[in-house]
């Protein structure tokens, strides 16, 4: 069991629609004090939300602003969730997540960058938009064991390169 059900849900895409940062957030912290798996909770809740909030983006049915304020909540979301994760004592290594150059869409790769964390690996997190040769140089400067590189739109497939 998850933790996680439709209501929940539905009550989080409801704060977010309204851009009720207070209610989006007491979701969030309603099911970490029940006990509802972290990952669960990022991907069952946020994730699905916010891929609703794209899709009713997409067919004109929230403007632009509605869109980034629900992504704004999203992103505080997982830091909620991220944010009583313990840096593990004996990491399974190091892994460097970024978004390609112009990526601006960082929630995916901050989900992704949390749940490693979860799993006890040691994540830096560079953000949107990591210019190749800051992320190179960052890479050969840390020593990170991996990279994850950001793309959601495929114009940006060029830069991931």
């Amino acid at each position: 069991m998850t933790g996680v059900d439709d209501a929940d849900r539905d009550r989080y895409f409801e704060a977010l629609l309204a851009a009720d940062r207070r209610a989006g957030l007491a979701v969030i912290s309603d099911l970490r004090d029940r006990g509802a798996a972290p990952e669960a909770v990022l991907f069952d809740v946020v994730s699905a939300c916010q891929a609703r909030v794209g899709s009713c983006w997409q067919s004109g049915r929230l403007s632009v602003a509605q869109e980034h304020a629900a992504t704004a909540i999203s992103n505080e979301a997982v830091d909620l969730v991220w944010g009583v994760t313990p840096e593990p004592p004996d990491p399974r290594g190091h892994v460097v997540v970024a978004c390609v150059e112009n990526e601006l869409h960082a929630l995916p790769a901050r989900l992704v960058a949390a749940t490693l964390a979860m799993q006890g690996w040691k994540v830096t997190e560079l953000g949107p938009s990591a210019a190749p040769a800051v992320l190179v140089e960052h890479l050969h400067r840390t020593g990170a064991d991996v990279a994850a590189v950001s793309c959601t739109l495929s114009s940006g497939l060029p830069h991931a390169r």
